[in-house]
């Protein structure tokens, strides 16, 4: 093989369009870096042009990424902490889609900002949960049954286990 062949087979760049239809396919779990609002929109409207469907969208706060996509009815589920605009409020696509249907009903599944969080690490080391302590108190594990509260084998308190 020549030295330019090698050269060429190791650049992965490529164009959004492409990255987009390459990596996000029907069904996909999709999810943005940045927090309340300061989120880039450029995958948004290339998923929107492309049309892929039946997405789930995970984030701390996936703000008008999220409200664009589940307005144009490609989401089927999100796991959030918080989804709304960050300077004018309440998302309205979301908010339709979670009280009315409209465009369709959308599963929704709470987490805290930092149980998103943790929920991420546990995936980026591979595991297939991490333990918090956090929602201790609170009411967001009896809505959310992907929460799993455990007694602590070691201290015998409850724990909140979240997955990756």
């Amino acid at each position: 093989m020549k030295e330019e062949d090698t050269k060429k087979s190791l650049d992965k760049r490529m164009t959004l369009k492409e990255a987009i239809s390459k990596y996000v396919f029907d069904g996909c779990s999709i999810a943005f870096s940045g927090m309340g609002g300061e989120q880039v929109v450029a995958p948004t409207y290339e998923i929107v042009r492309q049309g892929q469907k039946n997405l789930t969208l995970m984030g701390d706060s996936p703000c008008e990424v999220g409200d664009y996509l589940v307005g144009t009815g490609q989401i089927k589920r999100v796991e959030v902490a918080w989804l709304a605009f960050a300077v004018a409020g309440v998302s309205p696509n979301y908010r339709r889609a979670v009280e009315e249907g409209v465009p369709h009903k959308i599963e929704v599944r709470e987490f805290s900002n930092y149980t998103m969080g943790l929920r991420f690490l546990a995936g980026a080391m591979g595991l297939p949960f991490m333990v918090t302590r956090s929602l201790a108190g609170t009411s967001v594990e009896k809505y959310n049954d992907m929460i799993k509260v455990i007694d602590d084998p070691y201290g015998g308190t409850k724990v909140a286990l979240v997955p990756a």
